[in-house]
């Protein structure tokens, strides 16, 4: 993990991406801006394993010297806790080196790795996390990098992830996601534009429900890039719940792979039904889709399901 802070017997190092401890900033300075980040919106310090596992996802300072400083994007929504749950931590990153991500034909970095069970949350193309102890899902896109003509980091820019979340009485979270790469030309990523249907974004709608021996994910997502979740109990064992390989290993796989999806898990999209017809239209008096929660900033995180009207979620 990337949390600095021994908390319940929780002791993990501070892992740089070349394998080396980063010079700047300083542990200390990450494990400050992790703690920031934190109160920002909880208002207090990170103490157990699981605070200190969202403090690393909220935490929007990047540490790897290719990101020139810049800060990833984060997203929040409030959900309600499902205690003993903990932490379920996702990664969608590419596994080679660099890849012909967009129609313009540059080429970015991936993540060059495999799949990791100790993924920091900054060493991926999207993030997801749903805290359970704490009622919180974080949706992260880190910053994309440009390579230049001598194989080197170059330009950095980063975009903002799009998404809502709903929640069932028994704690199963729906995710809806969709994370376009700021240097492909903005028609890959419009709706109604000539890719409608078929944008070329990492987007999937995902639903994760928790039970006696851990959570089971189902839902459907893009045929890029590869996907990982895993499930950090509050007692400290580490459940791997999906391994999910991008579709093609191919450097142009991110063109002619993410306009496609595929069903993941037992049920699929099957999973969708609860979600679909658990409100109530009282207007014409039929079954309605529960209502979805937009992603917001984590200075105003809304929730879901939505307050009434000057109620707050207790820090």
């Amino acid at each position: 993990m990337a949390n600095l802070r021994e908390q319940d017997g929780y002791d993990p190092p501070i892992q740089a991406f070349d394998g080396d401890v980063p010079e700047s900033p300083s542990q200390d300075q990450r494990r400050h801006n992790q703690i920031e980040a934190f109160k920002q919106v909880f208002g207090r310090d990170p103490s157990s394993a699981a605070d200190w596992e969202t403090a690393a996802a909220l935490d929007s300072q990047t540490y790897d010297s290719k990101f020139n400083g810049a800060k990833s994007e984060i997203r929040v929504v409030r959900i309600r806790p499902v205690p003993g749950q903990g932490v379920v931590r996702v990664s969608q990153w590419i596994e080679q080196r660099d890849v012909t991500s967009s129609l313009t034909g540059n080429r970015d970095l991936g993540n060059n790795r495999g799949a990791d069970q100790h993924f920091d949350p900054e060493d991926t193309k999207v993030t997801t996390y749903i805290d359970y102890e704490n009622g919180l899902v974080i949706l992260r896109q880190n910053p994309s990098v440009e390579e230049t003509p001598t194989g080197a980091p170059g330009t950095v820019k980063v975009g903002t992830p799009k998404g809502s979340v709903t929640q069932l009485a028994d704690g199963s979270v729906r995710i809806k996601y969709d994370a376009g790469n700021p240097f492909a030309p903005s028609i890959t990523a419009d709706t109604n534009g000539p890719f409608a249907g078929h944008t070329i974004t990492v987007k999937g709608d995902l639903v994760f429900t928790p039970g006696p021996e851990g959570v089971h994910v189902n839902g459907t997502r893009t045929d890029y890039p590869s996907l990982e979740a895993y499930q950090d109990f509050p007692g400290g064992s580490t459940r791997t719940l999906l391994i999910d390989p991008a579709q093609s290993t191919s450097s142009v796989g991110p063109m002619f792979n993410l306009p496609f999806h595929h069903d993941v898990g037992p049920l699929g999209g099957r999973a969708f039904a609860p979600f679909d017809s658990g409100g109530w239209n009282l207007k014409y008096d039929v079954p309605a889709p529960l209502p979805a929660t937009e992603f917001g900033p984590v200075t105003r995180a809304p929730s879901n399901p939505p307050l009434p009207s000057g109620v707050e979620v207790p820090a």
